[in-house]
């Protein structure tokens, strides 16, 4: 054996190893080894049970609470957070105030259905009832064509007539609007240079149209003047459309958004021998929806073409706030 004196400093005291001397390393090793795997395993333990006491008194608790916002969230599905004893208070108090937000907000969902549903009636109600006041104005326009003795009256009344029969062209597109209370003026004003040219189209040479808008959304304070101004420089157009012989008469409508500004451009070919038969009513329309724009209105006239152009600006104002 092999034997080891150790003095240790400062005392009487003396420390004594002993080895055989045929022992390798590892028995040396093992013995140091050996009392360090009892505190690991206490540790490792230790660990577990904490792990596991964090899991029944937290972690289960919030899983429940996490599912049941989640369900809120997806589909308003309500299920009262059960609190069980082995809760702690404050996830109680947690849980108790989470049932009682999501009563609130669920009760007040549905007041607010409530609200929506009742608006929603209201609001077709009261297009139906300007739907049926237009065309009742239609009619009654109508008779008094028929009943007028005068060419001239009937012409009157029956361009009357056909500005009321866009209004309620207009209405009904803004009736079906699903943009939020914006509109597409694209299929707004497309719809409504089809209808006046149907009604102001008479001769044997068809016209020619080109129709180029972009899809422009604008609020009804700027779509509804927008369109009618169209609607009234068309029929101009077609009041001094004309085309040297052998050639088709045409009309061009553009419309490009640059940034916040618009530009309208209505052009129709003219002949030697057009006679315009413009009444003054229309260019005041024209006017005063150019006024509602806030733009101002441009003609150019050449020797083969008569050009009605508007620049405006479009609206950034923001609807109404929510009263619900």
């Amino acid at each position: 054996r092999i034997y080891t004196l150790v003095p240790i400093e400062g005392t009487s005291l003396t420390v004594i190893g002993v080895w055989r001397v045929d022992d390798g390393l590892a028995p040396q090793l093992s013995a140091y080894i050996t009392p360090a795997v009892l505190p690991l395993l206490i540790w490792i333990a230790s660990r577990a049970v904490a792990m596991l006491l964090v899991y029944k008194l937290v972690l289960r608790h919030t899983i429940g609470l996490r599912e049941n916002m989640a369900a809120i969230a997806s589909n308003r599905q309500m299920d009262t957070t059960r609190a069980s004893s082995s809760m702690p208070n404050e996830l109680q108090s947690l849980a108790e105030n989470f049932d009682r937000m999501t009563n609130i907000v669920v009760r007040d969902e549905v007041a607010l259905e409530d609200s929506l549903r009742e608006k929603i009636v209201l609001k077709k109600e009261v297009h139906h009832r300007v739907k049926n006041n237009l065309q009742l104005i239609s009619s009654i326009m109508n008779m008094k064509i028929r009943l007028a003795k005068n060419e001239e009256t009937r012409t009157v009344l029956s361009r009357l007539q056909d500005r009321v029969r866009k209004l309620e062209t207009i209405h009904r597109d803004l009736y079906q609007s699903q943009l939020g209370g914006l509109v597409d003026v694209h299929t707004l004003m497309t719809e409504v240079i089809e209808m006046s040219l149907e009604v102001g189209e008479g001769g044997d040479n068809p016209v020619i149209v080109d129709i180029d808008i972009d899809r422009v959304l604008l609020y009804p304070d700027q779509a509804v003047p927008l369109s009618s101004l169209t609607a009234e420089g068309i029929t101009n157009a077609m009041q001094f459309i004309g085309a040297p012989i052998g050639q088709s008469p045409i009309i061009q409508v553009t419309l490009r958004q640059t940034g916040s500004a618009c530009v309208l451009t209505i052009t129709n070919s003219i002949g030697s021998d057009n006679v315009a038969k413009e009444t003054g009513l229309g260019a005041q329309l024209i006017n005063a929806f150019a006024i509602q724009l806030g733009g101002m209105i441009e003609l150019e006239k050449s020797a083969d073409s008569y050009t009605l152009s508007l620049r405006s600006e479009v609206s950034e104002f923001m609807p109404n706030g929510r009263d619900f």
